[in-house]
């Protein structure tokens, strides 16, 4: 925007000053509302996890090896934190989702995504309508589970949430090799070979001519 208005400092200073200042959270969050990000809103994931190496290695004035060493505990640290949210939302449950409207949940999808349908089930009290017609709910858009209108009629019945309402993001619960891996492998294989023989034919008959 400062580039093409260049020439209008004025009113470029008026729109920071009196809108993307005050107001820029609702911009973004226009947009942000509208795709599945699951909560993650940094704008360069890479620029990300970038910055915190560089912080790991700050101290680092040491040789390749050294360095290296340094990414490598990063790494290990990460591995571990992320086995241990995947062992508490297996067997660790916290007390408040201890409740019937879970119980196909627990020990199949993560502790945060329960953590973030609480306040959709609370909204429940307060709710009439079923109808989920006009439902603005951006839980759904944004994280991949289920809003209130969805939980409601399921709670009317004294049913759990099924686990199918849940996105598949929140039901990796293990680093270890999923079993369709094998078959997703052999597809890339396939593919890949299809390019190879396609490279290869196009380089016969470029020597051909």
């Amino acid at each position: 925007m400062k580039r093409e208005f260049v020439l209008y400092p004025d009113a470029i200073k008026y729109v920071e000053t009196n809108w993307l200042g005050p107001y820029r959270q609702k911009f973004i969050s226009v947009w942000t509302n509208n795709v599945m990000h699951f909560g993650n809103l940094t704008s360069n994931r890479v620029e990300s996890k970038h910055s915190k190496l560089k912080s790991h290695i700050a101290n680092c004035q040491a040789n390749f090896l050294a360095a290296w060493t340094k990414m490598h505990d990063l790494v290990k640290l990460q591995i571990t934190d992320i086995k241990g949210s995947f062992e508490k939302s297996l067997n660790c449950w916290q007390h408040r989702f201890r409740i019937f409207i879970f119980d196909h949940l627990r020990g199949a999808a993560s502790q945060t995504a329960m953590g973030l349908m609480l306040p959709e089930i609370k909204k429940l009290d307060d709710m009439v309508v079923e109808d989920k017609v006009d439902c603005g709910c951006p839980i759904r858009r944004i994280h991949g589970l289920p809003c209130a209108h969805e939980i409601a009629p399921f709670k009317n019945r004294d049913e759990p949430i099924p686990l199918s309402l849940i996105d598949d993001h929140w039901k990796m619960l293990s680093l270890e090799k999923r079993k369709d891996d094998g078959a997703i492998l052999k597809l890339m294989n396939a593919d890949w070979n299809i390019f190879m023989g396609k490279m290869v034919g196009q380089n016969m008959m470029t020597h051909i001519h």
